[in-house]
């Protein structure tokens, strides 16, 4: 009989637990209370009915009772707040604070700095061009943050090393100064790792607040 360790024990449930959510996808989907699309839950905004039935914004998607989900999509937000879609996919009375909107904006900002901020500290975001340029000539650029304007040099320099590369160019000199204790910063990057994967989800999710179409 072949001893297994409980290392093993532990990979073994894992690759279980992986094949079970790869067979079953449709665990993960949610449907739009607006525009009946479905989509996987992590790249939708899901809310609940506090227990005075007022909607709130779970921007981690943990807090108890049934998620009402919308798509990531402004548009569909705004109708959302203005069409009672929230009463309706609820079947209650409910009520939805004149703010939601700023309200889930706000959540999602913070959990975008909060993840910059982590990554600062974890050694993982490079500040300044130069830095920016090093990691990507590594090949562990993750995402390119910056404060510039597009069309200027260095941000087409360091775009030019990987144009797949995700961008974030809504944050403030000021802001991105901030994140690493400095009055003002330009660019910074993200380099590769979990903390990086999370930092694009939160930036998928929030750009819908900051499109410039």
């Amino acid at each position: 009989m072949q001893n297994i360790t409980g290392h093993e024990q532990h990979e073994e449930i894992s690759a279980r637990r992986t094949t079970r959510r790869e067979v079953s996808p449709e665990h993960n989907m949610r449907r739009c209370i607006v525009s009946g699309d479905t989509a996987l839950k992590q790249d939708m905004l899901r809310f609940v009915l506090s227990p005075d039935n007022i909607i709130v914004f779970d921007v981690l998607q943990k807090l108890p009772g049934r998620g009402l989900w919308v798509s990531a999509d402004l548009a569909n937000l705004t109708k959302a707040v203005e069409k009672n879609a929230f009463a309706r996919a609820a079947k209650a009375k409910v009520t939805v604070p004149s703010d939601l909107i700023t309200q889930t904006k706000t959540s999602l900002y913070q959990k975008l700095i909060e993840n910059l901020c982590l990554s600062n500290r974890a050694g993982l975001l490079g500040a300044g061009a130069d830095q920016c340029l090093d990691a990507l000539r590594q090949n562990q650029g993750g995402i390119y943050v910056t404060a510039s304007q597009s069309g200027s040099d260095t941000r087409e320099r360091i775009e030019s090393k990987n144009p797949d590369l995700p961008v974030i160019d809504y944050l403030s000199e000021e802001e991105l100064g901030h994140i690493i204790g400095k009055p003002t910063l330009t660019h910074m990057i993200v380099k590769k790792g979990n903390l990086c994967l999370k930092g694009v989800h939160w930036h998928q999710l929030y750009q819908i607040f900051e499109s410039k179409a």
